[in-house]
């Protein structure tokens, strides 16, 4: 059960994705032009902005954390203060740097003038691009900081893994489904696209074991498009786990694979 501290959490979060959102896109539609003098540009203002509200969102997620755990205590469990190098740019993408990671949307735009695509249309495909990976990375702020503060302030208490969150009834069939299942402490949350779930610990005495609701599944498998293919047990025939070089671990539909390196044009060195 989502607890009021899980809903409030997902709130200021979602809050924060809300506002470096609209200020990337304020900058995104300000550039000067999309050439590298632009991208220069961007980059002067994207780095920090993403920087500040990964912190921002570790910060958040920190707090929530201490809070629960104090709730599931009985007593005052203490923020870690987790540090920035920790929550933000090249740790939270197996060492890629902001700088460089931000270039792929213009990166995008030239690719796609290259195959004759139309202007307007190149650089709405650049937007796109780099509002995903804005997405992502304020997520990977939040797993990144969940599995650190679990893993430093949990044992203590009793507390061996985490359910997820799910945001809200709209999200999609992947999250409801993994939302049936358990994670060990030690372990960083898979993630998908505009992923947006965040966690609730489990301790031993509470803990649900490996217990599937089957029948919550079997509905949820039947909504999905992937109803018909798929037997409805998790872990098995829906769901896969996949590591990717530079996310982490990844949600996926099973029978679902990256593209290798000889598929993706040299725009786009990842989807994110």
């Amino acid at each position: 059960m989502t607890t009021a501290l899980a809903v409030r959490a997902s709130a200021a979060v979602a809050a924060v994705r809300t506002r470096t959102t609209q200020t990337a896109q304020a900058v995104w539609l300000g550039l000067p032009d999309y050439s590298d003098d632009g991208l220069a540009a961007w980059l002067d203002q994207i780095v920090p902005l993403m920087a500040a509200s990964q912190q921002t969102i570790a910060t958040l997620t920190d707090l929530y954390i201490a809070q629960i755990l104090s709730e599931m205590a009985g007593r005052r469990v203490q923020p870690l203060g987790i540090p920035a190098e920790k929550v933000t740019g090249a740790a939270l993408r197996n060492g890629v740097t902001p700088e460089i990671e931000y270039e792929r949307p213009f990166k995008e735009i030239w690719y796609q003038l290259s195959q004759d695509v139309e202007f307007s249309q190149a650089v709405g495909l650049g937007e796109q691009r780099a509002l995903s990976m804005i997405a992502t990375d304020l997520q990977l702020a939040r797993t990144h900081s969940s599995r650190i503060a679990l893993s430093e302030s949990g044992p203590q208490l009793g507390v061996v893994g985490y359910r997820r969150i799910v945001s809200s009834a709209r999200s999609c069939q992947l999250c409801q489904i993994a939302a049936t299942q358990r994670y060990h402490i030690a372990e960083l949350m898979p993630i998908h696209n505009n992923c947006t779930c965040g966690v609730s610990p489990i301790t031993a005495e509470k803990d649900p074991g490996q217990r599937i609701d089957k029948a919550f599944l079997h509905e949820e498998a039947q909504a999905s498009d992937v109803s018909g293919k798929f037997s409805p047990y998790y872990g098995n025939h829906i769901l896969e786990v996949r590591e990717h070089g530079e996310l982490g671990p990844v949600l996926t539909v099973r029978g679902q694979s990256f593209r290798g390196p000889a598929d993706i044009p040299s725009a786009a060195e990842t989807d994110a």
